[in-house]
């Protein structure tokens, strides 16, 4: 395993997404361990991604029932400690900087939630555990932000559109 300093590939625009992104997952965060132990573990049930739950249509914590359909979104803002949100709101800021610049911001943003989406979808349907498993997942785009960005930088470097992107 790497830990991203830096990149040197340079950007034009000033990453607002990405900075929105690292906010909102931030907070999420630090709402939730202010809560306090059992008020985490309640909100981690109650937001996160529960494949059984999606999968085979069953409410596993019905006395937090929360949609079980929005769980996908609000489990990509979801962390499950300081060295997992750190970890991660660091390779979003080394690499999804790069990336917003590409694509821009509201294409970014479809990005961020379809990516987010897929690892939910591979997660659910590769890794589903049994009936009233307590198996919770809370997945971000990363895989999916760090291989768009080695394609950008890779035609980048070799002088293709993302070399000329605005």
């Amino acid at each position: 395993m790497f830990i991203p300093i830096k990149d040197d590939v340079p950007t034009i625009r000033k990453p607002v997404v990405t900075i929105a992104l690292i906010a909102i997952n931030s907070v999420v965060f630090l709402f939730s361990i202010l809560l306090g132990d059992r008020g985490f573990l309640e909100f981690t049930y109650k937001f996160a991604y529960i494949p059984v739950e999606l999968v085979h249509a069953v409410e596993v914590t019905p006395e937090l029932a929360f949609s079980t359909y929005l769980t996908p979104f609000t489990s990509m803002f979801m962390h499950g400690g300081w060295l997992h949100l750190i970890g991660n709101m660091l390779f979003l800021w080394i690499y999804g900087n790069n990336v917003e610049d590409y694509f821009g911001g509201i294409k970014f943003v479809f990005f961020y939630l379809l990516s987010g989406l897929d690892a939910i979808a591979n997660l659910a349907f590769v890794n589903t555990v049994g009936m009233g498993a307590r198996r919770l997942r809370a997945e971000t785009a990363a895989i999916s932000a760090i291989a768009c960005w080695q394609a950008l930088i890779g035609d980048w470097r070799a002088g293709g559109p993302a070399a000329t992107a605005k």
